[in-house]
């Protein structure tokens, strides 16, 4: 910014000198013509006006529209000066304003690499949390409560502890209402409860730093099924129909 301010300075300076050594050439030269034009000595050396003088006096409205015309042609070059350094300047506000840009993209790009640019290696331990989440859900269901479950349970809970410090967190599903932002339904069963709500949860989902990381699988309630109630048909009396009179 500094060397773009100085080069602006340069030119103008550079402008500014052009257009005042023009003006004062142009000035000079109109004075010269008047003294030529206007002042020639008579015979006996006194400064009588001559025919030269009075042809010179009647030519003067054309050397002041001449003057006038030197005087437009500076301002038309001092217009154009103006408006080549206002080009100029517009252009290094441009050149900043895209400098800017590119800051602020490089800082969101470095921004979303610190977030999510180990994705890919964190999602691979997401398979090691759900053996161990099977293998404790099997050791429960058969009735093991021993130092071994208690050790796996350990191991699960240092994972998960482990993914929370780099922004992996899990989230329940169970009773919640479907979002298909969050969650993919395997399958729907009818149930007592409200329709859209989660009965069943095959593979928990997690988010990493607030964004989906896997969606959890589901089992979506479509609620209970609207059964039409039996039409019950009337018995005929004893005897058979009876004749109408």
């Amino acid at each position: 910014m500094t060397k773009t301010t100085k080069e602006q300075q340069t030119i103008a300076t550079e402008i500014d000198e052009r257009v005042i050594e023009e003006a004062l050439a142009s000035v000079e030269r109109s004075e010269e013509r008047e003294q030529r034009a206007g002042e020639e000595p008579s015979e006996d050396g006194g400064e009588e006006p001559s025919k030269g003088s009075a042809e010179a006096h009647a030519e003067q409205p054309g050397e002041t529209t001449e003057l006038q015309e030197e005087l437009e042609r500076v301002q038309a070059q001092l217009i154009d000066a103006r408006t080549q350094l206002e080009s100029e300047r517009a252009k290094v506000l441009r050149g900043l304003a895209d400098l800017e840009n590119i800051r602020k993209r490089a800082a969101r790009e470095r921004e979303e690499m610190r977030k999510f640019g180990q994705e890919s290696l964190l999602s691979s331990f997401l398979p090691v949390i759900d053996n161990l989440d099977r293998a404790i859900g099997h050791a429960v269901a058969a009735g093991q409560n021993d130092s071994f479950l208690e050790g796996i349970r350990m191991t699960r809970k240092l994972f998960e502890d482990t993914l929370a410090k780099a922004g992996v967190i899990g989230f329940d599903s169970l009773g919640k209402i479907f979002d298909p932002t969050l969650h993919e339904a395997m399958q729907t069963v009818e149930s007592d409860e409200p329709e859209q709500t989660i009965v069943g949860e095959m593979l928990r989902g997690y988010l990493l730093n607030d964004r989906l990381m896997r969606a959890a699988l589901v089992t979506v309630s479509k609620g209970q099924s609207a059964k039409a109630p039996a039409t019950k048909v009337p018995e005929a009396p004893p005897g058979g129909p009876k004749e109408v009179q």
